[in-house]
């Protein structure tokens, strides 16, 4: 049988989501409470792999198992022993056929700016990306709208395999509630650091003087990291918001 998680993280004290050696990982932490519940090694697989220092709302993971164990008790069994920063929300047993990766049809990111002159709370910092300066919210969701659709985002990538960079991205909104904006970008899929390199892009263009939201469309066709200007955003102000089966 396949059995199907939904976690939450705070993503600030691990090196990622996968599995390292030595480092502290979300993966390594979750698969040991899976494999001490099932008393054996358990292989896990999930819909998004987050970098260091960046969370999850829902991130979904899936395995296989031949013991049945009721859902309520493998959730409280998992949380009693994962530390505060991981939480399993949901359990849930699945058809055969699940996959968290490959099952699933779209995968959304929320990131998260603190735009103020002034100081950062220190409740804030570990969750948001802190911008001074002025961003100009209609000059960011006219440069985001370019990158609506399929297109080739080596340009918005810190990949280096020489692998297939043709992603689509399905929808992008921005939201300002006060000093926080909020920006959702749903795609079918992500490169490696992809949409940090968007936020951290955009967000550059919709600050500065020198650049109008078409140069979006010239970062696009260079086809090539080192043709973009501007700097990643950092991991602290992302998260995996929600994933689509």
């Amino acid at each position: 049988m396949v059995v199907r998680l939904e976690v939450s993280y705070d993503g600030t004290d691990f090196k990622g989501y996968q599995i390292q050696t030595s480092d502290p990982t979300v993966q390594g932490l979750i698969e040991n409470a899976i494999s001490k519940v099932y008393n054996q090694t358990i292989k896990t697989f999930t819909s998004g792999r987050t970098d260091t220092g960046v969370h999850a709302i829902m991130q979904v993971i899936s395995f296989k198992t031949d013991k049945n164990i009721p859902e309520d008790g493998l959730k409280k069994a998992l949380n009693s022993l994962l530390p505060p920063q991981i939480r399993v929300n949901k359990v849930k047993y699945e058809n055969k056929s699940f996959h968290a990766r490959f099952s699933a049809k779209s995968r959304e990111y929320m990131y998260v700016i603190y735009n103020n002159d002034d100081v950062c709370p220190p409740f804030f910092y570990r969750y948001v990306w802190h911008v001074r300066g002025k961003i100009k919210i209609r000059k960011l969701k006219k440069t985001l709208k370019y990158l609506k659709g399929e297109h080739d985002f080596s340009s918005f990538s810190e990949r280096t395999e020489k692998d297939n960079h043709v992603r689509k991205i399905i929808s992008i909104k921005v939201k300002k509630k006060g000093k926080f904006i909020y920006i959702f970008i749903k795609g079918n899929a992500f490169l490696r650091r992809m949409v940090r390199v968007i936020i951290g892009t955009c967000v550059g263009i919709a600050k500065s003087n020198d650049f109008q939201p078409e140069f979006i469309k010239d970062i696009l066709k260079a086809k090539n990291r080192g043709k973009n200007p501007f700097p990643t955003a950092p991991p602290n102000g992302l998260y995996l918001y929600k994933i689509e089966f």
